[in-house]
């Protein structure tokens, strides 16, 4: 009995071309196919925002910076316009990428390619085919003569380089009013389409996605250089950025699923790195940048990328697989990997924990929750808004674009409020939260061998907790205003001693005097305590020393005997400093010990 015909899925797409293979690395290779477009192929290629869904990938996977419309409208399109212009475009860089069955969801392995013959109209291909996907077949002659081919209902044919440029061409296409449409119907586009395949079997290999990131990277870098938090969330080579990414990837996943959880809003970050002609612009909505959140691993919590700091930080052993990194200094996508699940068994836990118990970190994520919810429930307005702000998408029909718009505006202001009611001036400023991560990082680091990183994150949420209630992480307070004079107010009330470097002298010393004070069970750490007072006092006592020199010394120079300045006004200035300093000391001990 014979067999069923098999229902083989044909390939709908194709492009002719020049086939070539370079860039053997790591156990992969890279092919391409050169070739030219109509206008009327545009429609084929897609951006990785184009994509249903791609809002919900992982943050270190949506790697394309955001359309710059004004760009696109000021830069780009005039150029299209102008008839009198010679135009040229480098080429668009695409890539495939293979899609399960619902025509969306990126395959996560790097696919499998069969090599092979294939003989149409007596003519011998050489061939390389993902089955069912996308197959690239060639005339193995000096010329390479080469057909890509591919299913498109199993294969997104993708911009990852020249997103700007494939935007005007698109939007120029629509315009057929312009003096050049005419003559851009018979344009030929360049691309090259590449992509990758496995040639070691024996080697672990990166997805799909890992690779198109790695080589946007290196051809953005090579071109324009990314944004500072662009490079973060991108980068394989930190794993200071991996931890990053990885903190803000717990509300990125939490968000794009939906899930109804107290945990910190992704609109609590200002991710997106969006630019507006080639410049940043901030979230209006955020409340930390990505740099600010990598300082506080860099300068607070783990230490510098590699260092025995950080080794000790993420407790990696000579038997962890991650200490291979630290013995060869080095970080690949293997380490890159190993230090991911690292970092979230060993401390995201401890991080998330306090950023979503800290009292009012507390009420600020209960507020917004509250406000998404406000804004969804049975609202596709608001839902397109609060979708514009947390990722940066546009889904809204041109219709109610405007309403989405003013809306947008609403959640603004609504988070504006929030904010402020949520936090003082310190914690608005990145000051405060600054000295309570440094005092975070240190204490942990001081106080013995390192024991459970959740474990002691709920002990010093308990103690910071007790030390805000009482008023004394807020200079609103008049009394803790007085006490942190010249540690984090100056004599003009400005704010001093903001910089990355200045809180382990000033407010990060002052926090730790806190949870010294507040803190549960100190007698368990009595061997650690002594020592940490005795450091943390010193420090403050020579930040308040050098804060009053300044304040003394403007005083002190309104008075006729030292208008002249001199030996006789610096030896007074340091007198009556280091009296005021000391006395600030004793009012410290006092507000922290009452009797």
């Amino acid at each position: 009995m014979a067999m069923p015909p098999t229902n083989r899925v044909t390939y709908n797409q194709s492009l002719a071309g020049v086939y070539g293979a370079f860039g053997a690395g790591g156990g992969l290779q890279a092919f391409y196919l050169q070739s030219a477009i109509t206008p009327a192929d545009l429609d084929k290629i897609s951006l990785i925002s184009d994509i249903p869904g791609s809002e919900r990938w992982s943050v270190r996977d949506l790697f394309q910076r955001e359309v710059d419309n004004d760009r696109i409208t000021n830069g780009l399109l005039p150029y299209l316009e102008e008839s009198e212009r010679i135009k040229f475009f480098n080429p668009l860089t695409l890539t495939l990428l293979p899609t399960g069955d619902d025509g969306y969801t990126i395959e996560t392995t790097m696919p499998a390619f069969l090599q092979g013959d294939l003989t149409e109209d007596e003519i011998t291909w050489q061939t390389l085919e993902h089955e069912e996907s996308f197959r690239v077949k060639w005339i193995d002659d000096e010329d390479r003569y080469a057909r890509l081919e591919w299913n498109d209902r199993r294969t997104r044919l993708v911009a990852i380089d020249g997103q700007h440029r494939l935007s005007a061409l698109k939007r120029f296409k629509l315009d057929e009013a312009a003096e050049s449409h005419r003559t851009f119907l018979s344009w030929r586009i360049p691309v090259v389409v590449v992509s990758f395949r496995a040639i070691d079997v024996s080697s672990e290999s990166p997805t799909v996605l890992d690779v198109v990131r790695s080589l946007f990277v290196y051809i953005n870098q090579q071109a324009r250089t990314i944004n500072p938090a662009r490079a973060i969330l991108l980068s394989d080579e930190s794993i200071n950025a991996v931890c990053t990414q990885e903190l803000i990837e717990h509300s990125h996943r939490i968000d794009a699923e939906g899930e109804s959880r107290r945990t910190v809003p992704l609109l609590f970050y200002d991710w997106r790195g969006e630019e507006r002609d080639g410049r940043p612009i901030s979230s209006p909505v955020a409340m930390k940048s990505v740099e600010e959140i990598n300082n506080w691993f860099h300068y607070y919590i783990l230490g510098e990328d590699l260092s025995p700091a950080q080794k000790v930080a993420l407790k990696v052993t000579p038997a962890t697989s991650l200490n291979g990194a630290f013995v060869d200094q080095r970080l690949n996508y293997q380490y890159s990997n190993l230090a991911r699940e690292q970092f979230r068994t060993t401390v995201l836990p401890a991080v998330t924990f306090f950023l979503e118990n800290f009292k009012p970190y507390s009420d600020y994520i209960g507020h917004i929750r509250k406000m998404e919810k406000d804004c969804t429930d049975g609202d596709d307005i608001g839902s397109y808004a609060l979708s514009r702000l947390r990722f940066g998408t546009i889904l809204a029909p041109d219709p109610i674009l405007a309403a989405v718009d003013e809306r947008v505006r609403e959640v603004v202001a609504a988070v504006d409020s929030i904010k402020n009611s949520s936090f003082g001036r310190l914690l608005r400023e990145d000051i405060g939260m600054r000295g309570i991560v440094c005092a975070f990082g240190s204490l942990f680091e001081a106080l013995g061998p390192p024991g459970d990183w959740l474990a002691y994150a709920k002990w010093f949420t308990k103690a910071t907790n007790a030390a805000y209630s009482a008023g004394l992480l807020t200079v609103e307070n008049r009394q803790t205003r007085r006490l942190l004079h010249q540690i984090a107010i100056g004599h003009n009330d400005d704010t001093i001693n903001y910089r990355l470097g200045d809180a382990e002298s000033a407010l990060g010393a002052y926090v730790e005097l806190l949870v010294y004070v507040y803190g549960d069970d100190v007698e368990d750490f009595e061997e650690y305590w002594d020592q940490i007072w005795d450091s943390a006092f010193s420090r403050l006592l020579a930040t308040l020393t050098r804060g009053y020199k300044k304040e003394v010394r403007l005083e002190l120079k309104e008075k006729e005997e030292y208008r002249d300045g001199g030996k006789k006004l610096t030896e007074a200035v340091k007198k009556e400093a280091e009296k005021r300093a000391r006395r600030h000391v004793g009012r410290l001990e006092k507000a922290l010990f009452p009797e």
